[in-house]
């Protein structure tokens, strides 16, 4: 007799229990991001039971991902040396939602506004919404998030602030 594949108290490969509840991979993805020193902000708001993540990376880290290699081939590029990454989660049902309008507007050290349609992608396998910009300048940033959902509802706005350091 062989000795089981894995050992875990879910009985399942952990990719699995990832596929089947995607809030626990967009959490552990969160610490995984928070946890990096290349990981800036990670950043909650919940507004109209709609809760909105969003993590600020440099476009360097972010591109060791295919994925996003393959969603933004502009990385590192001039004006684009940061990557926005925004979630969305049903807060009441704790799942992701899909299928919005998300845009970013980020006003910089300076007072230059950029604002851009975020793009729908994957990362760990959850939804998210991305962008890059120019974020290099050190001092504090202002990031508007807009949302529109395909429900009807009426268009959300999430405040936070960020502030690179170097």
């Amino acid at each position: 007799m062989t000795a089981p594949m894995f050992s875990n108290p879910f009985k399942r490969p952990p990719a699995r229990v990832l596929v089947r509840k995607p809030w626990l991979a967009a959490v552990l993805f969160g610490v995984l991001v928070a946890a990096l020193p290349a990981a800036r902000a990670q950043q909650q708001r919940t507004i109209d039971g709609l809760r909105i993540n969003i993590g600020v990376v440099t476009a360097t880290w972010a591109e060791r991902f295919p994925e996003e290699r393959a969603t933004h081939p502009d990385h590192g590029k001039p004006g684009a040396d940061h990557h926005l990454v925004v979630s969305l989660v049903d807060a009441d049902r704790d799942t992701p939602v899909t299928g919005a309008e998300v845009r970013a507007e980020v006003r910089g050290p300076g007072g230059g506004v950029q604002a851009k349609n975020l793009l729908p992608g994957l990362a760990a396998g959850v939804p998210d919404y991305s962008g890059l910009f120019d974020m290099q300048a050190p001092g504090l940033y202002r990031i508007t998030v807009h949302v529109k959902t395909g429900t009807g509802n009426k268009p959300l706005a999430a405040r936070f602030e960020w502030t690179n350091t170097d």
